[in-house]
């Protein structure tokens, strides 16, 4: 007849070894090879959007001179002091000829 000591020792050994297996498995990586990849579809997007990734860099701008530019910042400028008005779409689809 064994005693109740004996059968709790192997019992004790087994969860022991279970712990310690669970435990070294969790800190592991799951997913090596994701985690080498991680960011490099953003790095993919942003690539493929850069035209010119040396765009900054230029000082000239053959395409707009001093007066074109102020033209431009001053219609720029004007448009928030008089926005133009916005058209009723109420009556869109509705079948009334008016």
């Amino acid at each position: 007849m064994k005693s109740a000591r004996n059968t709790a020792r192997p019992i004790a050994l087994a969860a022991a070894v279970a712990i310690a297996v669970t435990a070294s498995a969790s800190c592991t990586p799951l997913t090596p090879n994701l985690d080498s990849q991680f960011g490099n579809a953003l790095g993919t997007l942003k690539d493929a959007q850069t035209i010119n990734r040396a765009a900054s860099a230029r000082t000239d701008n053959p395409a707009q001179d001093g007066k074109s530019a102020m033209e431009a910042t001053s219609r720029y400028v004007k448009s928030f002091a008089a926005p133009t008005p916005h058209q009723s779409v109420l009556g869109t689809g509705t079948g009334s000829a008016r």
